[in-house]
């Protein structure tokens, strides 16, 4: 059987009525309303035979849980967020006269679109930062992507971090538990944890270099890795024109020896709100490859074995991604300002 929509009102089957009555064709009438012809049609014949409009007393059980209780429902879990079920249940029997059952709420809860999900981490911004977050993105507001934003070069250190008791994933048939290539050795698989912290830059045109940093990055080794691998990216994607380089505010990239080197080779500086890796797309880079590594930890044995997966999935970010990220960096500003300062889902 089909289903039908909303119930027309009294009033608009006292006007339909009255219409038809006045020598108007139900064609007409249901073009005028915006009422589907056939709506029309079975109500003349209801008031035709019955002489009335009234609806017949429907089969089936009321529902348990009216508008009113729904409502009422959706105002304790926005005010609840972290109850358990049994507490929303025992909240909305307290507030509402239907007594249910935990099942009931469960399923009501479905229909209004909320789900039991995990928390997502959040980073805890200052109050001061919050502030300085939204007079960088209001002064950025007029930027665009073709005018200024493709200008900047995103840089950034990422600590890569395997883990020996990782686990792993193969694709097999529920009776191919035992098969060779189903299996994962212990002599196979790290010993101890394997790290290495890496910096890299990526431009509109596609990522720059990615050098590996021995040990914890310091104001000597920063400067070290910017001499060796930023000329390199600012003459391939830039030339003569102009370009500006971004970095966050960690203590070496901010320390005086830093500040002068930058200075003495004419680096054009982009201002960086403190606390603010949702707005720098390179972070997004670093989430991906990630993901990508996690996938072959089983080619990962060794300190080497990283750094050339590494450096393989660097060379596999595409470019339209890249692209991609930047063409979001006008909503980043919107969508901090939406926050007032706090974090966004960048």
């Amino acid at each position: 059987m089909a289903k039908h929509g909303k119930e027309l009102s009294d009033d608009t089957k006292k006007a339909i009525i009255s219409l038809i009555e006045s020598g108007h064709r139900a064609s007409s009438v249901a073009k005028s309303l915006g009422i589907a012809k056939s709506t029309i049609s079975r109500l003349l014949k209801r008031w035709r035979m019955r002489g009335d409009t009234e609806n017949v007393p429907r089969s089936g059980r009321r529902k348990t849980v009216t508008k009113r209780a729904e409502n009422t429902l959706s105002r304790i879990v926005k005010t609840s967020r972290r109850s358990t079920l049994k507490d929303i249940t025992k909240e909305f029997n307290t507030r509402t006269p239907a007594k249910v059952s935990r099942r009931t709420v469960q399923r009501k809860l479905h229909e209004l679109g909320y789900t039991r999900r995990s928390v997502r981490k959040k980073i805890g911004i200052r109050v001061v930062n919050q502030k300085k977050r939204v007079v960088y993105c209001r002064s950025k507001l007029h930027w665009t992507v073709n005018n200024q934003w493709k200008k900047v070069i995103f840089t950034d250190e990422m600590m890569m971090v395997i883990k020996p008791d990782g686990t792993l994933k193969v694709w097999r048939k529920s009776n191919e538990i035992w098969r060779p290539e189903c299996l994962g050795y212990v002599a196979q698989r790290p010993s101890t944890n394997l790290k290495i912290m890496v910096w890299g830059c990526i431009t509109y045109y596609g990522v720059g270099t990615l050098a590996m940093i021995n040990g914890n990055t310091n104001s000597v080794k920063y400067i070290e890795t910017l001499d060796d691998n930023l000329w390199q990216v600012v003459t391939k994607h830039f030339g003569n024109e102009p370009y500006l380089f971004q970095d966050d505010n960690a203590p070496c990239h901010r320390s005086r020896v830093v500040e002068e080197w930058e200075k003495q080779n004419q680096i054009p500086q982009l201002t960086w709100p403190a606390q603010s890796p949702d707005l720098s797309p390179i972070e997004n880079v670093w989430l991906l490859m990630k993901n990508k590594i996690k996938n072959r930890l089983y080619l990962v044995r060794n300190v080497e074995d990283l750094k050339s997966e590494l450096l393989r999935a660097w060379l596999e970010v595409p470019l339209f991604y890249i692209q991609g990220l930047y063409s979001s960096l006008p909503r980043r500003c919107r969508q901090v300002l939406v926050q007032k300062g706090g974090i966004t889902k960048y």
